[in-house]
């Protein structure tokens, strides 16, 4: 081999090193492209995927917070038009969180999250229950409606709290964990 240079002229060795260097350039160009590309798709997930759900869940918890006023308000509010808008704004809310729920759904979350997001639903539908009982009760005897929001809506809810907090949290480390990803593909590719 040693011989095959010694014997090339010099043009012909300055040909194959540079014809070397522009391979090795595009072999790297390409490599950097397809690690770029898995970059922008993790990010791209992270974005469209990980912080909508983040979104979509402080959505649910500002809702039920909001149904959780108004509940209260039921029970201090004494004329008729003012316990139809705190009914309305119940209405409102619980229909808002089933269409986040189904939109949570569709999103592409990791085998945890949508653990987690089946529990809250059962959170739900556990409180929703206890809240359909207190509604019904809340115009009669003022006595039997705080007691059934005190002992069995408020624990619901503070159970459907908690579950809607372990799915928030989850969801913010899958957003960290692809962050992280996104920032190791590109340590990697610089």
């Amino acid at each position: 081999m040693k011989q095959f240079f010694s014997q090339t002229r010099i043009s012909h060795r300055l040909g194959w090193a540079f014809g070397f260097v522009v391979v090795s350039g595009l072999v790297g160009s390409l490599v950097s492209r397809s690690v770029l590309h898995e970059v922008s798709g993790t990010t791209r997930t992270l974005v469209d995927e990980h912080m909508a759900a983040v979104s979509d869940i402080g959505l649910i918890k500002d809702n039920l917070g909001q149904v959780a006023r108004s509940t209260r308000n039921l029970l201090l509010m004494t004329q008729a038009a003012e316990q139809q808008a705190e009914r309305a704004a119940i209405d409102q809310a619980l229909a808002l969180n089933a269409q986040t729920y189904a939109e949570l759904e569709r999103r592409a979350l990791d085998t945890r999250t949508r653990e987690l997001l089946k529990e809250a639903e059962a959170a739900r539908k556990a409180y929703n229950t206890q809240l359909q009982a207190f509604l019904s009760r809340a115009g009669g005897d003022h006595a039997e409606a705080l007691s059934n929001l005190m002992n069995q809506v408020r624990p619901a809810q503070l159970t459907y709290m908690k579950a809607t907090q372990a799915l928030a949290d989850s969801e913010i480390n899958s957003m960290k964990e692809a962050a992280r990803s996104a920032s190791d593909q590109a340590d990697w590719a610089a």
